[in-house]
């Protein structure tokens, strides 16, 4: 993992040779710095910084091989392991590993957002790391020459060898903290709680803190495909607004802008200009569409860009063919992220914040999956658009509408149509929309006793397919008066009755004082470790694997309210309960105490099965709820019409939807001793919720919602290996993305 040795130490030592002679003849010293710029030579930095203070309590020795931290080096320093020659073959050639499984650089704690830099195979068996930095803001004039290519952007970097030379995962990933020289970066402060939401039509939403001293921010997008390893970054808008969607903003053809119109001192767009834009500005993350694919396959590949370039370099073109053909995740879709910085009067940057896409990859139209709709046109057209006339199966495909999501697959969904009326050419008709996003479609009736009939067709289509319902999470922020901080170290706030749990003592420590009702915690002990994971990400965690938060915190996430504050430079959170988020809490822990008391097996594979059929036995899928989220209807109309359904529901009212069912079930678990967690992650029709269990050293995956076969639980989804349940993809929102590897792991 380390940089080559040899090279390091010959350049130090010429590098303290020059710097020396510059401090002497003074006028060489810009000299040097070109010449480290350039990666001639390093200045040996004086600074440096102890593991306790660089790695805090986020990475421990328990986990990670801890190294030394390096404190401000060189931006333009290269980083390198050596993998065994067959081993380097392998990876060139791989289809399910890529660089940044062996050796990656990333931009935050929580070792999900990879930077912006280059990957390279050097003489054949050293990965190579080269930083690849966009031009600061104060230099948009698209001259190459004035590219800083380095390591750029981030206050803090972390370097991570996740494999060892042959290929193995390493059981303690070794880490090295490090931050450099980055002369271009304004002394702003980089703009925090970033937070993404998706709006009820589908299109992104963007929302940060304003920063004092800010003239405007930049957006970007960033994307780490499998194609190269390569992590690119693209700007997306400037803008004063510090909440904003991402139609707002018109991308330009023009070089010498970054938007068309909606943008820092530009006009805005129009609607019309917004309505096209929609998620436009995102479709350079998807490499191919599952529509894409099937038209390629259909075409044999004569259908424009079918083959794609790089694919054909790396892989050869009868592969790269071969797999325009197919929808593969792994090469066809990005992780993706999008990230934020402030910008001051001079035009230079601050550092950046990030925040991750991959909770919203199934929730962001592109486009309208063409190829599909299509092939349902050709055959419905001798039906002239009347549903009635129709075989089943062709009214069954006719009933949906086909969108292409930013995770590449076609999504299938129930066209949403009112009572029809009347046209001008007497043509009953309804004018539907397509939840989720913002397009429309007529469809023609005879009559209206033909509309009723579909409908009650349409919503027994719906209870019969598997249910997918998770709210993406959007935590609610307030100005309060300061009080004095009531937070308690962790085992001191007299909630162990809920089982509080936390990958890292940073989110035990906030479930912990959450659960207790505190009211200012004092976060500075954690959160001012260079190592320390955004606020908001320990939150996510801290709410997702305590169920009793999550009842607290409504499915609106209008029960508990959070305001970041600094108070004589110490970091603090105050926190407002909505008036019966003890009540619920404590409704919920008496269920589980009820539902716990008939689990005998306890701690065993047989109690596992026992909560499964606990739940199964005495409650149901809340079909109403999820349907209404299927519609659109926003979180705040959910947690007015249903708002327990997606937290106690199951155990409070007997219903629920999915993650109701995984939340029970962690409770449950907790109670008699299993170590349980709550999981999320990509179902058969949207975002979806379950459990992973760990027996006997082993993690399982569990899903009560569709093992629930009425009166009892079915076994096909019941304790299969971790990342194995069919039609289930494990994302990495439900824990601290540094923390999954010791629970099981993720997909993506």
């Amino acid at each position: 993992m380390a940089v080559d040795a040899r090279k390091r130490r010959k350049w130090i030592i010429v590098a303290s040779i020059v710097a020396a002679w510059a401090l002497v003849v003074g006028v060489s010293v810009p000299i040097v710095r070109f010449l480290e710029r350039q990666g001639i030579i390093e200045v040996p930095s004086l600074k440096s910084m102890s593991k306790e203070e660089a790695y805090g309590t986020t990475f421990t020795a328990d986990r990670f091989d801890l190294q030394d931290p390096l404190i401000d080096i060189s931006n333009s320093r290269k980083f390198s392991m050596d993998l065994e020659s067959e081993t380097a073959q392998d990876l060139a050639k791989s289809e399910e590993l890529e660089a940044c499984d062996f050796l990656c650089v990333y931009g935050n704690a929580n070792l999900d957002a990879p930077v912006e830099a280059s990957y390279d195979l050097v003489d054949g068996t050293r990965l190579e790391i080269t930083g690849m930095s966009r031009p600061d803001a104060a230099q948009d004039d698209n001259d190459i020459s004035k590219y800083n290519l380095g390591f750029s952007g981030y206050e803090h970097y972390w370097l991570v060898q996740w494999r060892d030379a042959q290929g193995e995962r390493l059981a303690k990933p070794k880490i090295t903290y490090f931050t450099v020289k980055d002369q271009y970066r304004s002394p702003l402060d980089r703009p925090r709680d970033l937070q993404l939401s998706v709006d009820d039509d589908g299109i992104l939403r963007i929302g940060f803190s304003a920063v004092e001293g800010a003239s405007k921010y930049r957006l970007y997008t960033i994307r780490h495909s499998f194609a190269g390893s390569d992590v690119q970054m693209m700007p997306l808008a400037d803008t004063d607004q510090t909440d904003v969607r991402i139609d707002q903003f018109a991308p330009s053809t023009d070089l010498d802008s970054i938007t068309k119109c909606g943008g820092f001192d530009q006009a805005p767009c129009s609607k019309e200009q917004m309505h096209d834009t929609g998620n436009a500005s995102l479709r350079w993350l998807l490499l191919q569409s599952e529509d894409d694919a099937m038209e390629c396959e259909a075409t044999k590949n004569e259908a424009p860009g079918c083959v794609d370039y790089d694919l054909g370099v790396m892989l050869g073109k009868d592969r790269a063919e071969e797999l325009a053909q197919q929808f593969n995740e792994r090469i066809d879709t990005s992780q993706a992220w999008v990230a934020v910085s402030a910008i001051d009067a001079d035009g230079h940057e601050s550092y950046l914040s990030t925040a991750s896409l991959a909770p919203f990859m199934g929730s962001l139209p592109l486009y309208e999956a063409h190829y599909m709709l299509n092939r349902i046109d050709e055959q419905t057209n001798h039906f002239t658009g009347y549903a009635s006339e129709m075989p089943d199966k062709l009214q069954h495909a006719y009933a949906k509408h086909y969108v292409t999501m930013l995770d590449g697959r076609t999504h299938e969904i129930y066209k949403e149509c009112p009572k029809p009326e009347r046209n001008d050419a007497d043509m009953l008709y309804s004018h539907c929309t397509v939840p989720g996003t913002g397009y429309t479609v007529e469809q023609f009736y005879h009559t209206v006793d033909e509309y009723d009939k579909s409908q009650a067709t349409i919503a027994k289509w719906k209870r019969s397919e598997p249910k997918s319902s998770v709210v993406n999470a959007t935590f609610k922020s307030e100005m309060n008066d300061l009080i004095d901080p009531d937070s308690k170290p962790i085992g001191k706030n007299g909630v162990e009755k809920y089982k509080p749990f936390g990958s890292t003592e940073y989110v035990r420590y906030i479930a912990e004082n959450l659960l207790a009702g505190h009211q200012m915690i004092d976060i500075d002990a954690y959160a001012s470790s260079p190592s320390a994971p955004d606020f908001y990400d320990v939150l996510s965690e801290a709410v997702d694997q305590n169920s009793y938060l999550a009842v607290m915190i409504k499915v609106d996430y209008s029960g508990i309210v959070f305001t970041d504050v600094t108070v004589s430079n110490k970091r603090m959170v105050r926190v407002t309960y909505a008036d019966d988020a003890f009540a619920l809490r404590d409704a919920f822990y008496d269920k589980v105490m009820q539902a716990a008391s008939t689990i005998t097996a306890g701690a065993t594979r047989e109690g596992a099965v026992q909560i499964d059929n606990y739940l199964a036995s005495t409650a149901e899928y809340d079909y109403d709820a999820f349907n209404a989220h299927q519609a659109g209807m926003n979180s705040f109309k959910l947690q007015n019409n249903f708002p327990r359904s997606w937290t106690s529901g199951i155990l409070v009212d007997g219903k629920g939807v999915c993650a109701s069912y995984a939340y029970a079930f962690d409770a449950i678990a907790d109670q008699v001793g299993l170590t349980s967690l709550y999981v999320s992650g990509q179902g058969a029709t949207g975002r979806h919720a379950w459990n992973r269990v760990q027996l006997d050293g082993k993690w399982y995956d569990i899903d009560a919602t569709w093992d629930d076969a009425g009166s009892y639980a079915s076994s096909e989804y019941q304790l299969k290996d971790a990342n194995t349940l069919d039609k289930h993809t494990v994302e990495s929102d439900w824990m601290l993305k540094s923390s999954i590897p010791s629970y099981g792991g993720s997909q993506r």
